[in-house]
Order: C-alpha cells, then sequence, then structure tokens
C-alpha cells in the first residue's frame, strides 16, 4: 500500500448534485427549496476526469475530497469517477449520507488495493434516517466498507437548540449526541451486528463489528 507521506496536496471536489432522499431541516439545500432539482451529473466522462487528476499533471499523490451539495454518491457515474481518481493512485475522501446501498454495492466490487485508498465520511442524520427508515441501511453500509478494507468516519450532526425546540424537545447538544448514539445502537441492524460507541469529548461516533 502507497504510504499518506507521499501526499503532496489536498483537493476539494464539489459533486454536481442538489438532489437528496433526506430532508435534514437545517440543510440549506431545503431552505434553498433545491433538494429535487435536477441531477446534471459531470459535464466530462469519467475516463477523461481520471487523466485529468493524473501525477504528473498534479506534481504528485493527493488526498481528494468529493462532497456534493445534495448526497454525493446520488450523483451519476459516481462510482465511475471515484474509481478512475483512484486508479491514478490518489487517496479519496467522499462524503456521504450513506443510504444509497447499490453505490456501496459497486464499491465492494473495486480492487482491493483501490478500497485500501479510500475513505469514507458517513453523516450520521439520525433523526431523518429514523424517520425515513434508514438507520439499518446506514449502519449495513458503514460496516460493509469497514469490512471491504476502506477507511470510514462517521460524522454526528447535532441540531442547534432553536431545532430541537421545534420537535418539542430542550436538549443539550451532549444530551442529544448521547440519546441519539444510544437509540442507534438499539435500532441497528441484525444483519449488519453493528454497535455505537461515543468519542468521548467529540461529535464523532464509531462504529464497530461485532465478533
Amino acid at each position: 500500500m502507497q504510504e499518506t507521506s507521499s501526499i503532496k496536496r489536498f483537493v476539494e471536489c464539489t459533486v454536481p448534485i442538489s438532489h437528496c432522499n433526506l430532508r435534514c431541516g437545517y440543510c440549506y439545500i431545503i431552505q434553498e427549496k433545491r433538494r429535487d432539482a435536477d441531477m446534471p451529473g459531470f459535464r466530462y466522462s469519467p475516463e477523461y476526469i481520471g487523466r485529468a487528476f493524473s501525477k504528473e499533471r498534479w506534481g504528485g499523490t493527493m488526498l481528494v475530497n468529493l462532497c456534493g451539495a445534495g448526497e454525493t454518491m446520488m450523483c451519476p457515474q459516481i462510482t465511475e469517477v471515484i474509481s478512475a481518481i483512484l486508479e491514478q493512485g490518489h487517496f479519496m475522501n467522499v462524503t456521504t449520507n450513506g443510504t444509497i446501498s447499490a453505490k456501496f454495492d459497486d464499491i465492494a466490487m473495486f480492487p482491493e488495493e483501490l478500497r485500501s485508498r479510500l475513505c469514507f465520511a458517513f453523516s450520521l442524520h439520525y433523526t431523518e434516517l429514523q424517520r425515513t427508515h434508514n438507520l439499518d441501511a446506514f449502519a449495513d453500509n458503514v460496516c460493509r466498507m469497514k469490512d471491504a478494507g476502506c477507511s470510514v468516519l462517521v460524522q454526528h450532526c447535532l441540531m442547534l437548540p432553536s431545532q430541537e425546540m421545534s420537535t418539542g424537545h430542550s436538549l443539550s447538544s451532549r444530551d442529544t449526541l448521547t440519546r441519539n448514539t444510544s437509540a442507534m445502537a438499539e435500532s441497528s441492524s441484525p444483519r449488519g451486528a453493528s454497535s455505537v460507541t461515543q468519542a468521548i469529548g467529540h461529535s464523532n461516533l464509531t462504529l464497530r463489528r461485532e465478533n
């Protein structure tokens, strides 16, 4: 595996999509009514994008971050683009809400060498995952990517007090995190056999598969 010390630069890329399958009240895409906008996809082919990310063109190995304004993994040809960039020898991080299972099925079929350089930042939108009955899919996909050799980060998205009040709750951020963490641990899919451990002093969570 290529050493991370060889990374020469970080490149942030916005994926051209504002469509999303969740309706989080704190999301600016929802506030601007862009959630159901058309999905234009990428202007160039995955092969063209891959060549544009050549090490020769950029001066070495990069850490490339992909994140959509909407749900990143809903963008057409997203898995092909991820593969094309990884094939250039770079490291990648992809931000996602973790619910588009078919795309993770595709990622699981990548060669091991590519998966070893891929990280997923899973955004835990607990209230919406619960409302849309996607908690099981979320937990399964996190565990599947971890088992596939990808790196995983679970980011807990906390509501502001004003947003909690609008739902009839008045809880501190720490209380909200504890409540949501415990609820997700209890509701996680037996198929994923996942458990949730709170990272003390942080709003990130770690999901691990039970032996």
